[in-house]
């Protein structure tokens, strides 16, 4: 004979059988409203999960006027003050870790000088020309124009940590079609070889900052960065 369980609906006893169902596994737990909601909305294709508990962080100080003039020369400069003076602010002690990944983009106001090239890149360091570097090919620009706005982004993860630690770091800047010859091509790729970790640095110490920066061939280029965000992307 086959055992049958028997399930009072009396709505005074509800609340003690569901209890006993959901201890013997036969009830779920009630959902909620808010849980009611979701469930509907992810079924009509109005909410998506993400991958993974990633975050996308937009890193303090905020940029809200122009960023002072910078004059290129023939040496790698950076586009913003580095040292402690970063408008940007410096990374603190230890904050690279393995996969840890900052993005960086700027749109820059430019104004060149005597006819010559232009190499672009991008840099951690606390000071011109650092040693973590990666640059475009150099671009011939036209002569005593502008200002034209100037768009880049980049990526730079860490890869290794410690007293020499590296980075990878690569990305692409923009010329208006006015500012740089047509023949050269106005998207520049960094690193232009294709090697992304170049350099080492320290990454025990809080004195670090993530640029953009430039060389100009000839003349005496001026820069003004008109907005610069980063980004932790991790």
């Amino acid at each position: 004979m086959m055992n049958v369980t028997i399930v009072n609906r009396d709505p005074s006893l509800r609340r003690d059988v569901n209890l006993f169902l959901a201890r013997v596994g036969k009830l779920a737990k009630p959902m909620t409203m808010g849980e009611r909601i979701e469930r509907h909305m992810y079924k009509m294709g109005a909410l998506m999960y993400a991958d993974t508990p990633l975050w996308r962080d937009l890193r303090e100080p905020i940029q809200v006027t122009d960023l002072p003039s910078v004059t290129l020369t023939t040496t790698q400069k950076m586009l913003w003050a580095p040292g402690a003076s970063n408008p940007m602010g410096n990374f603190p002690a230890f904050y690279w870790t393995v996969k840890k990944t900052v993005k960086l983009t700027a749109a820059l106001k430019w104004t060149t000088g005597t006819a010559g090239s232009i190499t672009f890149g991008m840099a951690l360091g606390s000071a011109d020309a650092a040693g973590v570097n990666v640059i475009t090919a150099a671009r011939t620009k036209v002569a005593s124009v502008g200002p034209f706005l100037v768009f880049a982004e980049g990526y730079a993860t860490c890869v290794s940590v410690g007293t020499a630690a590296t980075l990878s770091m690569w990305g692409v800047v923009h010329f208006p079609l006015e500012l740089i010859l047509s023949t050269a091509g106005m998207t520049s790729c960094y690193p232009n070889a294709g090697v992304t970790v170049v350099g080492t640095f320290d990454s025990t110490l809080g004195t670090n900052g993530l640029f953009f920066q430039a060389l100009t061939s000839a003349g005496a280029d001026a820069v003004v960065p008109v907005g610069v965000k980063m980004e932790a992307l991790n």
